[in-house]
């Protein structure tokens, strides 16, 4: 996205990039250096490119940026237009009985909560089946999923975290409305916008998946870019699925795979941005592969990669 957020050891979190960053006191559109937002942060939430989110020592959830169709939870109505809250907020009720939240991720559009019992919640705007439920206010009579700019509040939104499914390990988001879960079954699951094959199950074209689907099994954590998703085994294998057109997939060419397809092994983690993939190894080291326009990879020149690379740090 468009800003970077840091969490150090003294739990002090910091931002920089483009706004709203929830710097105390200011609204500046830019800060082009890590600076302080705020103390007593235990964790940080995957966010869209133009919000942020942090979780307390006692499971609170704090959120701020644009409120994108209600996706903050803060009950805003979507009908006044986008409401940019620009300093950390906390997510009032109704959802204190299912704290505490251990991971949020978001996609724009909708958010969604991992608590500590392995329970999910979303909130936001339901396009492409990203809340990952069936709700009698959906779809709105006579107007078409597609035509989602036409749908009168409260068709097709939540205002506040509504459940979504229990017995889930990890959380994944794509920045395009899609949506990852690791179940306490070894399971991966997707919900959301099948867009580019991202999800790994079949699909040939963009399709919507509007309840959590199976993917694969053996998985012990998922990340999702905007075309591409990676998987990683409990030993340590990292396995890859959809769009490939800039060699993000690792697997020597830019053909996309409609399954998951097994890159490396000797891998303890996995993590996408927009097109761009890197792996942790065993070994100690990074490997990235995919765009490279902006020098992303960290290999020291502009060229993309279609295999995974070691990031020489020196």
């Amino acid at each position: 996205g468009f800003r970077t957020t840091f969490l150090n050891h003294s739990n002090d979190a910091y931002s920089c990039g483009q706004y709203p960053l929830g710097v105390p006191g200011t609204s500046s559109a830019f800060h082009y250096v890590p600076t302080y937002i705020s103390g007593n942060i235990t964790g940080i939430g995957r966010a869209s490119h133009d919000q942020n989110s942090f979780v307390d020592p006692s499971g609170e959830l704090h959120v701020l940026g644009k409120d994108h169709s209600c996706s903050l939870g803060l009950g805003n109505d979507p009908a006044a237009g986008s409401i940019t809250v620009y300093h950390s907020t906390r997510v009032p009720g109704p959802y204190s009985s299912f704290l505490p939240i251990v991971k949020i991720v978001s996609n724009g559009g909708a958010s969604l909560f991992l608590t500590a019992d392995g329970d999910c919640y979303s909130c936001g705007f339901y396009y492409n089946g990203n809340l990952g439920r069936l709700d009698a206010s959906w779809p709105a009579p006579g107007v078409s999923t597609g035509d989602w700019y036409l749908i009168p509040p409260p068709h097709g939104r939540t205002y506040y975290p509504q459940f979504v499914t229990g017995s889930v390990v990890d959380i994944s988001a794509s920045s395009y409305r899609t949506f990852g879960l690791v179940g306490s079954d070894g399971y991966a699951y997707a919900y959301g916008l099948d867009y580019y094959s991202i999800m790994g199950i079949g699909n040939t074209t963009n399709t919507d998946v509007w309840l959590p689907t199976r993917i694969s099994g053996n998985v012990a954590s998922m990340s999702f870019g905007s075309q591409q998703s990676l998987f990683l085994t409990p030993q340590g294998d990292a396995y890859a699925a959809g769009g490939n057109s800039v060699g993000q997939l690792g697997l020597g060419d830019t053909t996309p795979r409609l399954y998951p397809t097994h890159v490396t092994g000797n891998v303890t983690g996995v993590s996408c941005s927009a097109t761009s993939s890197l792996f942790s190894s065993k070994d100690g080291y990074a490997y990235s592969c995919g765009l490279n326009d902006f020098g992303q990879l960290g290999l020291g020149d502009h060229d993309n990669r279609d295999l995974p690379t070691k990031i020489t740090i020196t």
